[in-house]
C-alpha cells in the first residue's frame, strides 16, 4: 500500500496552485502541471461539478466494494 501521507501535501500544492489562478479548472491545472506528451481534452476541459460528480460515484463504488469484501 503506497504510503497515505503523501496525499495532505500533494492536495495542499493543488490548493495553492489553484488559489494562484482560480479561473483554472481543475482538470486544466492538473493538465498544465503534468504536460502530457499526448493531448488530453477531455480532462483539460472538463467542468469542476462533473468532477465533483465522478468523485461522489467513485468514492460510493469503492465503498461498496470494500463492503462486499469478506
Amino acid at each position: 500500500m503506497r504510503d497515505k501521507s503523501r496525499i495532505p501535501k500533494v492536495l495542499k500544492l493543488v490548493e495553492e496552485v489553484w488559489t494562484e489562478n482560480p479561473d483554472f479548472r481543475l482538470g486544466q491545472s492538473i493538465v498544465s502541471a503534468v504536460r502530457p506528451s499526448v493531448p488530453t481534452p477531455e480532462i483539460f476541459h472538463i467542468e469542476d461539478e462533473i468532477i465533483e460528480q465522478k468523485l461522489e460515484e467513485l468514492l460510493l463504488t469503492m465503498r461498496k466494494t470494500r463492503q462486499q469484501k469478506p
